[in-house]
């Protein structure tokens, strides 16, 4: 999954993007400049896109047991 499909997942599953931020820790503003990396097309560091990877395997892990 491309990282621009991951933040819309993540957008649709917790409504907003202050809320999606907050669940993976970063403050609104840090999240912010994610998005815009993204955007931009520019590499995020590996620990960002891990965290990312982490956090939609939650998401689909707990769709299934739900």
């Amino acid at each position: 999954m491309q990282m621009n499909e991951a933040i819309n997942l993540l957008l649709t599953t917790y409504g907003t993007h202050e809320l999606a931020a907050d669940a993976l820790g970063y403050s609104e503003r840090q999240y912010r400049n994610i998005r815009q990396k993204i955007t931009k097309g520019d590499p995020l560091p590996s620990r960002i896109t891990a965290l990312i990877d982490l956090k939609l395997r939650e998401i689909q892990r707990d769709c299934q047991t739900a």
